[in-house]
Protein backbone atom coordinates (compact mmCIF):
# COMPACT_ATOMS: atom_id res chain seq x y z
CA UNK A 1 0.00 0.00 0.00
CA UNK A 2 1.55 3.23 -1.26
CA UNK A 3 2.08 5.86 1.72
CA UNK A 4 -0.01 8.85 0.84
CA UNK A 5 1.76 11.91 0.51
CA UNK A 6 0.82 14.64 3.26
CA UNK A 7 0.34 18.10 1.38
CA UNK A 8 0.26 21.23 3.46
CA UNK A 9 -2.15 23.39 2.59
CA UNK A 10 -0.96 26.89 2.27
CA UNK A 11 -1.72 29.73 5.59
CA UNK A 12 -4.35 32.43 4.38
CA UNK A 13 -2.08 34.66 6.66
CA UNK A 14 1.29 35.06 8.61
CA UNK A 15 0.73 35.37 12.44
CA UNK A 16 0.73 39.44 12.65
CA UNK A 17 3.40 40.80 13.88
CA UNK A 18 4.14 44.63 15.40
CA UNK A 19 3.93 46.77 11.82
CA UNK A 20 7.89 48.16 13.53
CA UNK A 21 9.11 44.26 13.27
CA UNK A 22 7.82 43.97 9.54
CA UNK A 23 10.69 46.58 7.89
CA UNK A 24 13.86 45.20 6.95
CA UNK A 25 15.69 47.50 9.72
CA UNK A 26 13.91 49.14 13.08
CA UNK A 27 14.27 52.58 13.46
CA UNK A 28 16.91 52.77 16.26
CA UNK A 29 17.13 54.64 19.52
CA UNK A 30 19.75 54.80 22.03
CA UNK A 31 19.56 56.71 25.34
CA UNK A 32 22.91 57.46 27.42
CA UNK A 33 23.10 57.08 31.05
CA UNK A 34 25.40 58.53 33.32
CA UNK A 35 25.36 54.68 35.38
CA UNK A 36 23.51 52.33 36.54
CA UNK A 37 22.59 53.30 39.84
CA UNK A 38 19.38 52.22 42.00
CA UNK A 39 17.24 55.44 41.14
CA UNK A 40 13.76 56.42 40.08
CA UNK A 41 15.82 58.25 37.13
CA UNK A 42 17.22 54.91 35.66
CA UNK A 43 14.29 53.04 36.66
CA UNK A 44 12.33 55.70 34.14
CA UNK A 45 15.42 55.36 31.33
CA UNK A 46 14.94 51.55 31.74
CA UNK A 47 11.03 50.92 31.65
CA UNK A 48 10.84 53.28 28.29
CA UNK A 49 13.51 51.11 26.72
CA UNK A 50 11.67 47.84 27.05
CA UNK A 51 8.56 49.50 26.22
CA UNK A 52 10.02 51.53 23.04
CA UNK A 53 11.44 47.51 22.23
CA UNK A 54 7.54 46.48 22.81
CA UNK A 55 6.43 48.99 20.39
CA UNK A 56 9.08 48.02 17.31
CA UNK A 57 12.22 50.18 17.83
CA UNK A 58 15.86 48.97 18.32
CA UNK A 59 16.04 50.59 21.37
CA UNK A 60 19.05 50.69 23.83
CA UNK A 61 21.20 51.76 26.58
CA UNK A 62 24.58 53.34 26.33
CA UNK A 63 26.77 53.73 29.80
CA UNK A 64 30.33 54.16 30.52
CA UNK A 65 30.51 55.14 33.85
CA UNK A 66 31.92 52.64 37.02
CA UNK A 67 29.26 51.28 38.40
CA UNK A 68 28.43 48.21 40.77
CA UNK A 69 27.52 44.73 38.78
CA UNK A 70 24.58 44.05 41.28
CA UNK A 71 23.09 47.92 40.45
CA UNK A 72 22.67 46.42 37.07
CA UNK A 73 21.25 43.17 37.77
CA UNK A 74 18.68 44.88 39.71
CA UNK A 75 17.01 46.10 36.58
CA UNK A 76 15.22 43.73 34.38
CA UNK A 77 16.30 44.21 30.49
CA UNK A 78 15.25 43.51 27.30
CA UNK A 79 18.50 44.27 25.71
CA UNK A 80 22.06 43.96 26.93
CA UNK A 81 23.48 47.42 27.61
CA UNK A 82 26.67 48.89 26.08
CA UNK A 83 29.14 49.29 28.73
CA UNK A 84 32.06 51.07 27.65
CA UNK A 85 35.26 51.44 29.53
CA UNK A 86 35.39 55.15 29.33
CA UNK A 87 33.66 58.61 28.48
CA UNK A 88 35.37 58.91 25.16
CA UNK A 89 35.59 55.36 24.18
CA UNK A 90 31.19 55.81 24.38
CA UNK A 91 31.36 58.57 21.93
CA UNK A 92 34.02 57.04 19.51
CA UNK A 93 32.29 53.87 19.42
CA UNK A 94 28.48 54.60 19.22
CA UNK A 95 26.38 52.52 17.93
CA UNK A 96 24.54 53.14 14.90
CA UNK A 97 21.59 55.42 15.84
CA UNK A 98 18.56 57.39 14.63
CA UNK A 99 18.28 59.03 17.69
CA UNK A 100 20.10 59.55 20.61
CA UNK A 101 18.95 60.62 24.14
CA UNK A 102 20.55 62.27 26.78
CA UNK A 103 19.22 61.64 30.08
CA UNK A 104 21.04 63.79 32.66
CA UNK A 105 23.05 67.38 32.44
CA UNK A 106 26.44 65.60 32.22
CA UNK A 107 25.57 63.19 29.35
CA UNK A 108 24.26 66.39 27.38
CA UNK A 109 27.44 66.88 26.25
CA UNK A 110 28.12 63.21 25.35
CA UNK A 111 25.04 63.40 23.18
CA UNK A 112 25.78 66.47 21.51
CA UNK A 113 29.62 64.86 20.43
CA UNK A 114 28.39 61.82 19.60
CA UNK A 115 25.84 63.22 17.29
CA UNK A 116 28.59 65.70 15.42
CA UNK A 117 31.37 63.14 15.43
CA UNK A 118 30.27 59.34 15.46
CA UNK A 119 26.76 59.36 14.13
CA UNK A 120 25.84 62.53 12.21
CA UNK A 121 22.46 61.64 10.76
CA UNK A 122 21.02 60.93 13.95
CA UNK A 123 18.55 63.31 15.89
CA UNK A 124 19.55 64.19 19.71
CA UNK A 125 16.82 64.29 22.43
CA UNK A 126 16.73 65.34 26.02
CA UNK A 127 14.94 63.53 28.24
CA UNK A 128 14.93 65.80 31.17
CA UNK A 129 13.33 64.28 34.63
CA UNK A 130 14.00 66.82 37.17
CA UNK A 131 15.59 70.65 37.63
CA UNK A 132 19.10 69.46 37.53
CA UNK A 133 20.47 73.38 38.33
CA UNK A 134 18.88 72.36 42.20
CA UNK A 135 20.94 69.21 42.01
CA UNK A 136 23.80 71.77 43.33
CA UNK A 137 24.07 74.35 45.72
CA UNK A 138 22.78 77.97 44.88
CA UNK A 139 26.49 79.45 45.46
CA UNK A 140 28.28 76.42 42.94
CA UNK A 141 27.57 78.94 39.81
CA UNK A 142 29.44 77.09 37.40
CA UNK A 143 27.93 73.70 37.87
CA UNK A 144 24.36 75.21 37.58
CA UNK A 145 25.54 76.69 34.49
CA UNK A 146 26.81 73.69 33.09
CA UNK A 147 23.25 72.52 33.42
CA UNK A 148 21.63 75.23 31.64
CA UNK A 149 23.93 75.78 28.86
CA UNK A 150 23.34 71.52 28.36
CA UNK A 151 19.89 72.76 27.39
CA UNK A 152 21.61 74.40 24.36
CA UNK A 153 23.33 71.76 23.13
CA UNK A 154 19.95 69.52 22.79
CA UNK A 155 17.20 70.70 20.46
CA UNK A 156 14.79 68.27 21.14
CA UNK A 157 13.75 68.36 24.99
CA UNK A 158 11.07 66.05 26.75
CA UNK A 159 9.60 66.56 30.73
CA UNK A 160 7.74 64.52 32.79
CA UNK A 161 5.45 67.08 34.07
CA UNK A 162 4.12 70.86 33.32
CA UNK A 163 5.64 71.89 36.71
CA UNK A 164 9.40 71.24 34.92
CA UNK A 165 7.75 72.65 31.80
CA UNK A 166 7.45 75.75 33.36
CA UNK A 167 11.04 75.78 35.12
CA UNK A 168 12.49 75.10 31.63
CA UNK A 169 10.07 77.96 29.53
CA UNK A 170 11.06 80.33 32.98
CA UNK A 171 14.90 79.87 31.47
CA UNK A 172 14.14 80.58 27.21
CA UNK A 173 14.25 76.63 26.89
CA UNK A 174 11.10 74.87 25.27
CA UNK A 175 9.93 71.27 25.38
CA UNK A 176 7.45 68.49 25.06
CA UNK A 177 5.61 67.13 28.02
CA UNK A 178 5.45 63.62 28.23
CA UNK A 179 3.63 62.48 31.53
CA UNK A 180 5.75 59.91 33.20
CA UNK A 181 3.99 56.44 33.40
CA UNK A 182 4.19 53.43 36.02
CA UNK A 183 4.56 49.72 35.20
CA UNK A 184 0.88 48.45 36.50
CA UNK A 185 0.85 45.33 36.35
CA UNK A 186 3.86 45.69 38.55
CA UNK A 187 2.35 48.13 41.30
CA UNK A 188 -0.92 47.14 42.46
CA UNK A 189 -2.60 46.89 45.71
CA UNK A 190 -2.53 43.20 46.06
CA UNK A 191 -5.62 43.09 48.68
CA UNK A 192 -7.87 46.27 48.82
CA UNK A 193 -9.48 44.82 51.78
CA UNK A 194 -7.19 43.78 54.61
CA UNK A 195 -6.01 46.21 57.38
CA UNK A 196 -2.70 48.10 56.79
CA UNK A 197 -0.52 47.22 60.07
CA UNK A 198 0.05 51.06 61.48
CA UNK A 199 3.16 51.66 60.07
CA UNK A 200 5.05 54.50 57.99
CA UNK A 201 7.59 53.97 55.48
CA UNK A 202 10.13 56.81 53.97
CA UNK A 203 13.19 57.32 51.40
CA UNK A 204 16.05 57.69 53.64
CA UNK A 205 18.84 58.77 50.76
CA UNK A 206 20.79 61.18 52.91
CA UNK A 207 23.69 61.94 50.23
CA UNK A 208 20.88 63.69 48.21
CA UNK A 209 20.25 66.89 50.40
CA UNK A 210 16.82 67.86 48.00
CA UNK A 211 15.34 64.47 49.32
CA UNK A 212 15.04 65.61 52.60
CA UNK A 213 16.96 63.11 55.04
CA UNK A 214 17.13 65.18 57.66
CA UNK A 215 13.13 66.76 58.02
CA UNK A 216 12.43 62.87 57.33
CA UNK A 217 14.25 61.84 60.40
CA UNK A 218 13.26 65.12 62.30
CA UNK A 219 8.81 63.88 61.48
CA UNK A 220 9.87 60.41 62.23
CA UNK A 221 11.61 60.85 65.43
CA UNK A 222 8.90 62.93 66.57
CA UNK A 223 6.14 59.95 65.56
CA UNK A 224 8.05 57.74 67.35
CA UNK A 225 8.20 59.78 70.69
CA UNK A 226 4.45 60.53 70.50
CA UNK A 227 3.67 56.92 69.04
CA UNK A 228 5.66 54.54 69.84
CA UNK A 229 2.82 51.81 68.78
CA UNK A 230 3.79 53.08 65.08
CA UNK A 231 6.30 51.17 63.19
CA UNK A 232 8.58 53.17 60.87
CA UNK A 233 10.49 51.50 58.17
CA UNK A 234 13.15 53.46 55.60
CA UNK A 235 14.64 52.01 52.81
CA UNK A 236 16.67 53.55 49.57
CA UNK A 237 19.78 53.53 51.91
CA UNK A 238 22.38 50.35 51.93
CA UNK A 239 24.57 52.58 55.12
CA UNK A 240 21.98 53.77 57.30
CA UNK A 241 23.16 52.23 60.11
CA UNK A 242 26.34 54.86 60.07
CA UNK A 243 23.73 57.43 60.31
CA UNK A 244 23.01 56.18 64.38
CA UNK A 245 19.36 56.59 64.22
CA UNK A 246 18.12 57.24 67.98
CA UNK A 247 14.76 56.05 67.40
CA UNK A 248 12.93 52.65 66.88
CA UNK A 249 12.90 51.59 62.91
CA UNK A 250 13.22 49.59 60.45
CA UNK A 251 16.06 49.37 58.30
CA UNK A 252 15.07 47.77 54.38
CA UNK A 253 17.87 48.98 52.97
CA UNK A 254 18.12 50.28 49.37
CA UNK A 255 15.89 47.69 47.43
CA UNK A 256 15.27 46.55 43.77
CA UNK A 257 12.06 47.76 41.96
CA UNK A 258 10.50 44.44 42.30
CA UNK A 259 10.79 44.38 45.91
CA UNK A 260 8.62 47.74 46.26
CA UNK A 261 5.09 46.54 45.94
CA UNK A 262 5.98 44.83 48.87
CA UNK A 263 6.99 47.34 50.82
CA UNK A 264 4.29 50.13 49.97
CA UNK A 265 1.55 47.40 50.61
CA UNK A 266 2.93 46.52 53.62
CA UNK A 267 2.04 50.56 55.54
CA UNK A 268 -0.48 51.97 55.86
CA UNK A 269 1.47 56.11 55.04
CA UNK A 270 4.29 57.18 52.48
CA UNK A 271 6.09 60.21 53.97
CA UNK A 272 8.14 62.11 51.22
CA UNK A 273 9.72 65.38 52.37
CA UNK A 274 11.39 66.05 49.50
CA UNK A 275 12.11 69.65 49.23
CA UNK A 276 10.75 68.95 45.73
CA UNK A 277 10.40 66.49 42.93
CA UNK A 278 10.79 66.54 39.53
CA UNK A 279 7.48 64.18 39.14
CA UNK A 280 7.55 61.85 42.26
CA UNK A 281 7.58 57.87 41.36
CA UNK A 282 7.17 56.44 44.42
CA UNK A 283 4.69 58.67 45.44
CA UNK A 284 2.66 57.43 42.70
CA UNK A 285 3.47 53.92 43.14
CA UNK A 286 2.92 54.07 46.57
CA UNK A 287 -0.64 55.52 45.46
CA UNK A 288 -0.91 52.43 43.05
CA UNK A 289 -0.32 50.21 46.03
CA UNK A 290 -3.60 51.74 48.06
CA UNK A 291 -1.02 53.14 50.64
CA UNK A 292 -2.05 57.13 51.79
CA UNK A 293 0.72 59.60 51.40
CA UNK A 294 1.94 62.86 52.73
CA UNK A 295 3.78 65.03 50.57
CA UNK A 296 5.83 67.89 49.67
CA UNK A 297 3.83 70.51 47.82
CA UNK A 298 6.36 71.36 45.31
CA UNK A 299 7.29 70.20 42.11
CA UNK A 300 6.27 67.67 39.75
CA UNK A 301 3.47 65.92 42.06
CA UNK A 302 1.67 68.64 41.10
CA UNK A 303 1.09 66.58 38.09
CA UNK A 304 -1.27 63.94 40.16
CA UNK A 305 -1.60 65.56 43.92
CA UNK A 306 -4.60 67.23 45.34
CA UNK A 307 -4.51 67.42 48.78
CA UNK A 308 -7.27 66.12 50.87
CA UNK A 309 -8.33 64.09 47.56
CA UNK A 310 -5.78 61.64 46.93
CA UNK A 311 -3.09 62.51 49.72
CA UNK A 312 -1.97 65.20 52.50
CA UNK A 313 0.40 67.80 51.20
CA UNK A 314 2.79 69.86 53.33
CA UNK A 315 5.78 72.24 53.33
CA UNK A 316 8.22 69.26 54.18
CA UNK A 317 10.30 71.68 56.33
CA UNK A 318 7.66 71.89 58.58
CA UNK A 319 7.84 69.06 60.99
CA UNK A 320 4.97 69.91 63.24
CA UNK A 321 2.69 69.30 59.47
CA UNK A 322 4.37 66.53 58.24
CA UNK A 323 3.79 64.65 61.98
CA UNK A 324 0.49 65.70 61.99
CA UNK A 325 -0.34 64.94 58.63
CA UNK A 326 0.64 61.30 59.20
CA UNK A 327 -0.69 60.74 62.49
CA UNK A 328 -4.13 62.21 61.03
CA UNK A 329 -4.32 59.77 58.56
CA UNK A 330 -3.80 56.82 60.47
CA UNK A 331 -5.92 57.60 63.57
CA UNK A 332 -8.81 59.07 60.94
CA UNK A 333 -9.46 55.70 58.97
CA UNK A 334 -12.39 57.34 57.44
CA UNK A 335 -10.36 59.83 55.62
CA UNK A 336 -7.66 57.29 54.81
CA UNK A 337 -9.97 55.41 53.12
CA UNK A 338 -11.07 58.16 50.90
CA UNK A 339 -7.83 59.36 49.86
CA UNK A 340 -6.49 55.93 49.10
CA UNK A 341 -9.74 54.40 47.02
CA UNK A 342 -8.73 58.25 45.42
CA UNK A 343 -5.33 57.93 44.86
CA UNK A 344 -5.29 54.37 43.39
CA UNK A 345 -7.87 56.03 40.66
CA UNK A 346 -5.16 58.00 40.07
CA UNK A 347 -2.31 56.08 39.59
CA UNK A 348 -4.48 54.33 36.50
CA UNK A 349 -3.97 57.30 34.39
CA UNK A 350 -0.28 57.05 34.58
CA UNK A 351 0.76 54.10 32.39
CA UNK A 352 4.40 53.39 30.78
CA UNK A 353 2.63 52.11 27.78
CA UNK A 354 0.80 55.17 27.26
CA UNK A 355 4.22 57.35 27.82
CA UNK A 356 5.79 54.80 25.64
CA UNK A 357 3.91 55.38 22.82
CA UNK A 358 3.82 59.15 23.04
CA UNK A 359 7.50 59.12 23.18
CA UNK A 360 7.73 56.42 20.24
CA UNK A 361 5.77 59.35 18.29
CA UNK A 362 7.66 61.77 18.80
CA UNK A 363 10.83 60.50 17.97
CA UNK A 364 9.51 58.99 14.93
CA UNK A 365 8.21 62.44 13.80
CA UNK A 366 11.57 64.15 14.35
CA UNK A 367 13.76 61.41 12.10
CA UNK A 368 10.91 61.90 9.48
CA UNK A 369 8.65 58.32 9.48
CA UNK A 370 5.06 58.26 9.86
CA UNK A 371 4.39 57.76 13.69
CA UNK A 372 1.81 55.59 12.58
CA UNK A 373 3.98 53.34 10.75
CA UNK A 374 5.85 52.44 14.05
CA UNK A 375 4.08 49.74 16.32
CA UNK A 376 1.94 51.16 18.53
CA UNK A 377 1.93 55.03 17.03
CA UNK A 378 -2.03 54.94 17.17
CA UNK A 379 -3.89 56.08 19.94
Amino acid sequence: MRARRLVRKPKKSEPPLPRGFVSTRRPRVTYVLEKFSLSGGVLSVVQLVNRLQLLGWDAKIATHHDHRQEQLDAYTLYHKPYVFPSAESMIRNFPPSDVVVATLWSTAPKVHRIVRETVPGAVPWYFVQDDETRFFPSFDRSARQAVIDGYALIPNRIVKSAWLGEVLRGRGVASVRVPLGMDLDAFYCESPDAPRPLRVVGMARPSIPRRGFTALVGAFREIARRRPDVELALFGCDDLAAHALDFPHVDLGALPNERMRGVYNGAAVYLDTSEFQGFGRPALEAMACGCATVLGREGGVSEYARDGENCLLIDPADRDAAVAAVLRLLDDAALRARVVAAATATAQRFSCDVEAQATSRLFAASIGLDPEAIAGGRR
